[in-house]
């Protein structure tokens, strides 16, 4: 099967006639071309950082992200991970570096999420130079 192109994509997404900010179009988009290795985690469970899908469970189940990037994560094996990304897995992703995804979603009204214990035990491993997943 051939690899579709960017272009080929777009032109698919615009044919839909779907508004920009629709966000069916990155459930769309990664039913054409794939899951993105862009993700979040949530106690074990892995999302696709663009559609939201879960994709991978590594508290009960088995995931190998040794390519992925964690949206909040400011690793070393993450800014790696993401040089050697494609089009295909940024388009229409978060910005996995961005201050504000670092400090994690925001609650309604406003009020920043703590961080989970989850997220402090996976960074703890970060600062001491381990794989972020």
């Amino acid at each position: 099967m051939k690899k579709m192109t960017k272009k080929e994509l777009m032109t698919k997404i615009e044919a839909l006639g779907l508004s920009e900010g629709d966000e069916r179009i990155k459930r769309i988009v990664c039913s054409l071309i794939g899951h993105s290795r862009i993700i979040t985690t949530c106690f074990g469970y892995i999302y696709c950082a663009r559609c939201g899908d879960q994709i991978g469970d590594a508290l009960a189940g088995y995931w190998n992200g040794e390519n992925a990037v964690v949206v909040g994560h400011n690793c070393e094996t993450c800014r790696t991970n993401y040089e050697k990304m494609g089009w295909e897995d940024k388009l229409f992703c978060p910005d996995p570096f961005k201050e504000r995804n670092r400090n994690n979603r925001r609650r309604k009204g406003g009020q920043d999420d703590q961080v989970s214990i989850l997220d402090r035990v996976v960074n703890m491993g970060t600062a001491r130079g381990e794989s972020c997943v």
